[in-house]
């Protein structure tokens, strides 16, 4: 199915003016552990706002053991991709047969970074931008920020259902 997928879209991927970073293509990214947040099977939720100043990201990790809630400040630019597909189109790990993992990373020598960089036509720089990534079982989420943004980690404690 997701073979189905993946070539359905492939023209898209090809003709987005964000260019194919597929395995295969891929450069030697780092993943670094952000944070010091608790291995668990999460699943994510994104929400996404706008106002006059700025757009603010939150992300939501519930876990069997902990639920996390991710502030991140004005963002650049963020992908959501299903879990599977990503293994397919994007450098992202293969989930253990558990889907016990941790959580949060930051991505040192992004493809991502410089083709966001590409796509604003010089008012960006690579250097002023961090590329973080979010693994959980349902989706991965990309965000890229500038150097130095904090990102507010709330560990909610154990999962009692409720977001927040």
């Amino acid at each position: 199915m997701i073979n189905d997928v993946k070539e359905k879209y492939q023209d898209i991927i090809h003709n987005s003016k964000l260019l194919d970073v597929s395995a295969e293509k891929s450069r030697n990214e780092i993943r670094l552990r952000w944070g010091e947040l608790v291995e668990d099977r999460y699943t994510a939720e994104a929400k996404f706002g706008e106002s006059s100043d700025f757009e603010i990201a939150m992300i939501v990790l519930k876990g069997n053991q902990s639920e996390i809630v991710l502030d991140f400040p004005f963002c650049h630019f963020y992908r959501l991709t299903e879990r599977e597909l990503s293994l397919n189109l994007y450098q992202v790990p293969s989930v253990s047969e558990l889907g016990i993992e941790y959580p949060l990373y930051k991505i040192v020598n992004s493809l991502l970074v410089e083709q966001v960089v590409q796509v604003a036509g010089g008012v960006l720089e690579k250097e002023e931008l961090e590329h973080y990534q979010i693994l959980s079982t349902n989706i991965v989420i990309d965000v890229i920020l500038y150097k130095g943004e904090e990102i507010l980690i709330h560990d909610e404690g154990i999962n009692d259902g409720q977001v927040g």
